[in-house]
């Protein structure tokens, strides 16, 4: 768990990919269900906000492949789980695909290109925000969720 104090930027890396990796909550967690991987970056030059707004902006990388190596039919959507506690996620959020901004990395795999997304959360009161996101796929199954990461707000 890695913790950045006044940046809004989370990274939810190593690919978000279909299947239960951790803990999950919710949803189907089986070979063909969805799965993530999240960390945290402080100070990115890109970053579009560095505190005092309220917003989280998360980012990640989407991996078309399920936990048993065969490929996903396509993602629904993601759940964002948050709290103000380690592993306490009073708040979710759910996020369908056409609300996320995504672009087609150089990267891919067997089963097609890895995508680099982002969603920002907005209106989030000042506080350390643990949050954790699930992916979901077009039949309802879903992930467990990712690794916690924790993005501080302030005057939100």
């Amino acid at each position: 768990m890695k913790i950045a104090k006044g940046a809004v930027w989370v990274v939810v890396g190593a690919g978000l990919m279909l299947g239960g990796c951790g803990g999950g909550g919710g949803g189907s967690t089986d070979a063909s269900a969805p799965a993530a991987s999240p960390a945290v970056v402080s100070g990115q030059s890109d970053a579009p906000d560095l505190g005092g707004t309220g917003r989280v902006t998360l980012a990640w990388s989407t991996n078309p492949t399920n936990v048993d190596g065969s490929c996903t039919a396509g993602l629904r959507g993601y759940r964002i789980n948050m709290g103000l506690a380690p592993g306490l996620y009073s708040t979710s959020l759910q996020v369908d695909t056409p609300q996320v901004s995504c672009t087609t990395t150089a990267d891919s795999n067997a089963c097609g290109a890895i995508q680099r997304c982002s969603y920002t959360i907005e209106t989030l009161t000042s506080a350390s925000w643990y949050i954790t996101l699930q992916a979901e796929d077009f039949y309802g199954n879903r992930s467990g969720n990712s690794d916690e990461v924790i993005a501080t707000v302030y005057g939100g």
